[in-house]
């Protein structure tokens, strides 16, 4: 097969064309630090490198609402960590007024106190997150928790959930009526140093009854309800301001069971920071590798896209070189 002029420009052309785009592709890899700088590049990369990004910026979606369960939790503690220092304080108050040695002035001084108390648990209750949501409202954020003057509950029973995988989510609120009661679920007595019978039990939801009996077990001396922290403290208060004894000591369990209630929140609050920490370093330790993979698949080889230039640049050189031989060659067999 003869081979003629034409065939030998236009493969000196494509290859011209060859070489001078390897030589475009490894100088733009070097300025730009990115192997693949546009879909032909490489196609597969490219799709791979997509997918790292996606889950990268779902990763950020999740890092977001750890830090925003975090923030609400935060508060959350803090919250309750006041409110258990309040209800020991009430516990000492109680155990000082219930104590014979103690006169009705100073019992009254005590309520005073144990009003403070309830007022700073209220406060407590009622706390607020930045965005100005009533954390302990279940899903009513905008419905303040508890009633100023009743000292009722008025959330709901709601509970917020934030995605921090795609597998797993972790509460990030507590409804007051879970934060700031104990529920009586059964009937229990106990019997008191005079001889009277206190007995506990449940009223419906939070609320306790509280009914004090003479020591024949039967009749019924005194009787009070309540529902939630606040309004145990307000009961002690009272009786502590009426000097009411019987009704102090009484009180007494129900500030145990408040106590630990309280201790069971903080507990399961703080169970729940240590899942955001764990997912937190996860979220990390997934990002550092998504990186590295893209990295591997996205970023230049400096040295080899260095030494694939000077390669390509040798080439050229030697094509225009041989180029010009043919060429030369081919005007004298032309001019022969």
């Amino acid at each position: 097969m003869r081979i003629s002029p034409f065939m030998i420009y236009d493969q000196i052309t494509r290859s011209f064309q060859k070489n001078l785009s390897d030589m475009f592709t490894y100088q733009q890899q070097l300025s730009t630090g990115q192997r693949i700088n546009q879909p032909s590049d490489d196609v597969l990369g490219l799709m791979q490198s997509m997918g790292y990004k996606l889950s990268m910026s779902a990763n950020s979606r999740y890092q977001s609402n750890i830090n925003a369960a975090n923030n609400l939790l935060n508060i959350s503690s803090s919250a309750m960590s006041s409110a258990q220092n309040d209800l020991m304080r009430l516990k000492e108050l109680a155990i000082t007024a219930a104590s014979a040695d103690q006169t009705a002035e100073s019992r009254a001084s005590s309520g005073m106190e144990a009003n403070q108390l309830r007022d700073d648990l209220l406060d407590l209750a009622n706390t607020r997150s930045s965005q100005g949501e009533y954390i302990f409202s279940g899903l009513k954020t905008d419905t303040q928790a508890f009633d100023e003057t009743t000292f009722n509950y008025q959330g709901d029973t709601g509970v917020n959930k934030l995605a921090t995988s795609s597998s797993s989510s972790v509460q990030v609120n507590d409804p007051g009526s879970t934060a700031f009661a104990h529920a009586t679920n059964s009937t229990t007595s106990t019997q008191m140093p005079d001889g009277t019978y206190v007995y506990y039990s449940s009223g419906g939801g939070t609320t306790t009854n509280v009914e004090i009996r003479a020591s024949d077990n039967v009749t019924v001396l005194d009787s009070f309800s309540f529902s939630n922290f606040i309004q145990l403290a307000d009961v002690l208060g009272s009786a502590m301001a009426n000097d009411n004894v019987r009704r102090i000591s009484a009180l007494m369990k129900p500030l145990d069971d408040a106590l630990g209630q309280a201790t069971n929140m903080m507990s399961a609050i703080g169970a729940r920071q240590n899942q955001l920490d764990n997912q937190q370093s996860q979220i990390s330790s997934s990002n550092l590798q998504l990186q590295q993979l893209e990295s591997s698949v996205m970023d230049t080889d400096i040295t080899q896209s260095t030494s694939d230039l000077s390669k390509t640049e040798t080439a050229l050189q030697a094509l225009r070189q041989s180029t010009s031989q043919v060429l030369s060659e081919s005007l004298l067999d032309f001019l022969k």
